[in-house]
This record gives C-alpha cells, structure tokens and sequence, in this order.
C-alpha cells in the first residue's frame, strides 16, 4: 500500500469525523439532506478503507511468501556452505601446521648450515698447517738436511755439500742400500701427501 493511498484514506476518515461532529452539534434539528450527505460520505470511506485492507492482507500474504522462499534459499545455501567451511578451517590448520612446520626447519638447516660452515673453516686451517707442516718436510727431506745443516735421520749425505766432496757422516749410519731405501720411502709418502687434495 503506498503513502498516497494512506493519506487518502486519513483525509476521507477526518471528513467524515468533522462532517459527523457537525450533524450532532445540531441535534436532531440537522436537515435530512446533510444526513443523507453523511451516510454517503462514509458509505464511502467505509468501501475505501475495505479496499485497502485487502490491498494490505495480499501485501503482507506476498511478502509472507517471498520471505519463505528466501529463508529456504537460505537454508539450502548454509547446508552446502557447511561442509566447504568445515574443509576450509581444515586446511587452514593444515596450512598454519606446515607453516610452524617450516619456519623451525629452516631454522634448523641454517643452524646446521653453519655449524657445518665454522666446521669447515676449521678443518681448512688445519688442512692448511698440516700441508705447511708437509711441505717443510718434503723440503727437508729433497734436501737431505735440516736448517742447521746436519744429515736428517736415515740420510747419509747432506745435499748440500759440493758434489765430489766428503759425505756428511756420522758414526752409526745407515749402509748405502739402506739409506737410499729409507729416502725412496719418505720422497713416495711426501708425493701422496701433496696429492690429497685441500678442501675448499
């Protein structure tokens, strides 16, 4: 029912209560045709105000009835939501779990990357003295002698002597055979030891 039709009808109602105050304030000394006059007048609003209640009852019955569609719209749209909101929270656990999951894996990997790291600088140093420590020897065994010029162990001759001239020996030296025995062993050991690769 629209606004018009309300104000219609309020109009018409005022009409008649005015028209109805007037023919009792005469008594019984009011014409006939103001009587008549009245009774159509609310002959009237009585058919309008019919009118529009049923206008307002098939309103409210049509409403009545959309609202009952929409709230079954409704019902059929939360049953099928139901079970994709509960597989959502679902997999929002899930993910939030390999997300924690994650984070204190690379953690850990990074701890571990650089332990590992430390590590390896560590052993490098040491691979690094070691191969010093090596190569002196290797040095001094080519040689044959020590920074004070005295014959090493199991070596006979120092090197450094002039070829020709008199050997660096001691008493209680190897024999020949034996000395180049012992050189040939300590030059293959200081070869292998050369060959092994330094880590990076």
């Amino acid at each position: 029912m629209g606004g018009n039709e309300t104000k219609q009808l309020e109009t018409s109602v005022k009409e008649s209560m005015t028209l109805i105050d007037r023919f009792y304030n005469g008594g019984n000394r009011a014409r006939p045709a103001a009587l008549d006059i009245l009774v159509v007048v609310l002959d009237g609003v009585v058919r309008r105000m019919r009118q529009q209640y049923a206008s307002r009852k098939k309103f409210i019955e049509d409403g009545n009835a959309e609202i009952a569609t929409i709230d079954a719209r409704v019902a059929a749209i939360q049953a099928t939501q139901a079970p994709l909101k509960k597989e959502l929270e679902e997999r929002q656990a899930r993910a939030a779990y390999l997300r924690e999951t994650i984070e204190k894996g690379t953690g850990t990997i990074t701890d571990s990357v650089s332990v590992a790291r430390a590590a390896l600088e560590k052993a490098q140093l040491l691979s690094r003295k070691n191969e010093k420590v090596d190569i002196a020897s290797l040095k001094l065994s080519i040689k044959g002698y020590d920074g004070k010029g005295h014959a090493l162990p199991e070596r006979s001759e120092n090197l450094r002597k002039k070829i020709g001239g008199p050997a660096a020996r001691k008493p209680g030296d190897l024999e020949p055979q034996k000395t180049l025995e012992a050189d040939a062993r300590m030059i293959e050991r200081a070869h292998k030891m050369i060959a092994v690769p330094t880590p990076k």
